[in-house]
């Protein structure tokens, strides 16, 4: 924000889009799926539904090729159920639902720079409107489809004269997701899934606020093979080695948020809750957790999961279709099955 407005802060152009992507499969990177934010002359945090205006269009019109080339499936993150005070695109009487109760469904949140923002629940059947007249220019760009984040898990009731149903409200998002061929969404319910191409924002821990005697693994089991599935950014991991085990043992793949520019730049903007983003801080580390999973992935791509057992606490065995064995071992100390050794916080595949 400035006195007048707000000011851009560039931190990806087109051009290190592509360089990033093609720097990675030069290392060894090679399968990519690409999700591009902040595309918009909008920018990226508050301001959606982003409008289709775009700062470069022909340099994104040519980066969405030449990922495609390369085998890069790559999305445009936009939103369509909810919105706050900063949206150019929102009309606080026209697009802001109201509950049974017939009260404007928004809230008043305070950020960290004590900055105060107005969050909104939008009708669905405004969502559905300009989501109508956005695909031409999502499909004129070639991309492969959206990422959604509130999209997947957001359902409402609403009063628009009549009291509608969150079964109403499942009706148009169903709509919603019929408009583009591709969708990666964030923690999807069952009723998305269907039009999921990609599972992002799997967790794979509890809330840790509460004793659990084992973490079940079973969306990740039941989309493996399906929907490809990914973990929170891991630019934020604060469990190390144990939330790589994780990913091996529940079938799940890596995401990042990457930028060109330094993640300093974001201080003063309302993006700023993204602290770690430079690709320059992360090159090593993305390349060194892509090999490490690689291997694992590719041998158990096509094998099904017949049971999933704890040896003891904290090795957990994953019995395959093939009659081999995923052994896990989250502790600290090295753990004999039958015969085999497996490493302190290591991974193998027996049989």
């Amino acid at each position: 924000p400035t006195f007048f407005g707000t000011s851009p802060v560039i931190m990806t152009t087109a051009r290190q889009v592509r360089e990033i992507c093609e720097q990675l499969r030069e290392q060894g990177v090679a399968q990519q799926t690409v999700g591009i934010t902040g595309w918009s002359t909008d920018g990226l945090t508050y301001y959606a539904p982003y409008r289709t205006r775009y700062t470069d269009r022909s340099g994104l019109v040519s980066v969405i090729q030449d990922l495609q080339e390369a085998g890069a499936e790559t999305y445009l993150h936009q939103g369509y159920l909810t919105s706050t005070s900063l949206s150019r695109r929102v009309d606080y009487n026209r697009d802001v639902a109201r509950n049974y109760s017939k009260l404007k469904m928004s809230r008043t949140f305070n950020r960290f720079d004590s900055d105060q923002v107005s969050f909104y629940y939008l009708y669905p059947g405004q969502s559905l409107t300009m989501m109508r007249n956005d695909v031409s220019s999502f499909e004129s760009l070639g991309v492969d489809g959206l990422l959604m984040q509130d999209f997947g898990s957001l359902l409402t009731s609403y009063y628009d004269g009549q009291r509608r149903s969150r079964t109403h409200t499942l009706g148009i998002l169903q709509e919603m997701a019929s408009l583009m061929d591709g969708l990666a969404l964030s923690r999807p319910n069952a009723y998305l899934l269907a039009y999921a191409k990609h599972y992002m924002d799997l967790p794979i821990t509890n809330a840790q606020l509460d004793l659990y005697t084992d973490l079940i693994p079973f969306v990740s089991y039941t989309l493996r093979g399906l929907i490809p599935t990914y973990t929170p950014y891991l630019n934020f991991n604060a469990l190390g080695k144990d939330r790589l085990l994780q990913m091996i043992d529940y079938g799940v793949y890596p995401s990042y948020l990457l930028t060109a520019a330094e993640s300093t730049r974001l201080r003063y903007t309302y993006s700023n809750r993204y602290f770690t983003t430079a690709f320059s801080d992360f090159e090593e580390d993305i390349v060194n957790v892509y090999d490490y999973l690689a291997p694992f992935y590719e041998a158990l791509k096509d094998v099904e999961i017949t049971r999933r057992t704890m040896l003891t606490i904290g090795v957990s065995r994953v019995s395959l279709s093939d009659g081999s064995e995923l052994i896990v071992n989250y502790r600290s100390q090295p753990y004999t099955y039958l015969g085999e050794t497996i490493p302190s916080q290591e991974a193998r595949i027996l049989g």
